[in-house]
């Protein structure tokens, strides 16, 4: 299999099948290092004669992916290892619709090249682990089955449950965010969304015990509570608005 016509460093084919929205349903496992949940992905045939939907993936453990519509369990195959990574290609049922979703379970594995875990004693508090994200240029098929092609772009929104102690962000709009997350079980859900279309390498998680202060109608600086002053300090000259 080539790569895609259009980025030779894609196997992605959205001139055949292109992505619209990615839900993420996620739990951040700290002892293992690891993303676990899944992905919806909504697609949309550009050719509606496509047979199949072409992905990019790297170093992802994929348990199974369902048409969401009908529960179906569709037949996939992961092949083409690369230094880019790998292709996944996702058979689709006879008669599938032109915009359909397809429900992907999986988890990130320790060879994840998009995630850097931090232990506690690496932080400031050395009490609470950290996680963040650095998926530019093409590490999003690390953390995500994705179309991981800067000609792609598409809406997305998430469900992140980390443990108690551990704030979560993202390049999205946190709901509610005046709100902390209830805790159940010692553990706490934060949801964002962006409908403002971007590509896969955009997408961005941090988690750990952050704090923040606004330096702006619309802007706030996190970071652990040792530093907030000084972030603060550092960037309040550089706020606009």
């Amino acid at each position: 299999m080539a790569f895609s016509p259009g980025d030779p460093s894609s196997y992605s084919r959205p001139d055949l099948v292109k992505t619209n929205n990615i839900h993420l349903e996620l739990e951040l496992d700290f002892d293992k290092q690891i993303l676990v949940g899944s992905v919806t992905l909504t697609m949309e045939k550009v050719d509606e004669t496509a047979t199949s939907v072409l992905l990019d993936v790297k170093s992802l453990d994929i348990e199974s992916i369902k048409l969401e519509s009908t529960g179906e369990e569709l037949s996939f195959e992961i092949a083409n290892k690369t230094d880019y990574g790998s292709s996944l290609e996702v058979k689709l049922p006879a008669g599938c619709s032109k915009i359909f979703k397809l429900l992907v379970k999986y988890c990130t594995t320790e060879e994840c090249s998009a995630l850097q875990w931090l232990a506690p004693e690496q932080t400031a508090t050395g009490t609470h682990p950290y996680m963040f994200s650095q998926n530019q240029a093409i590490h999003a098929r690390a953390m995500l089955p994705c179309q991981d092609s800067p000609s792609v772009k598409a809406t997305y929104s998430a469900s992140i449950t980390a443990p108690e102690g551990i704030t979560v962000l993202m390049s999205a709009i946190r709901k509610h965010p005046e709100d902390a997350p209830k805790v159940v079980n010692g553990k706490q859900t934060f949801c964002f969304t962006q409908p403002v279309p971007i590509q896969s390498y955009l997408i961005a998680i941090a988690a750990g015990a952050m704090v923040s202060k606004r330096i702006g109608p619309r802007s706030h600086v996190w970071t652990e509570a040792q530093f907030l002053e000084q972030a603060a300090s550092d960037f309040i000259g550089l706020n606009p608005c």
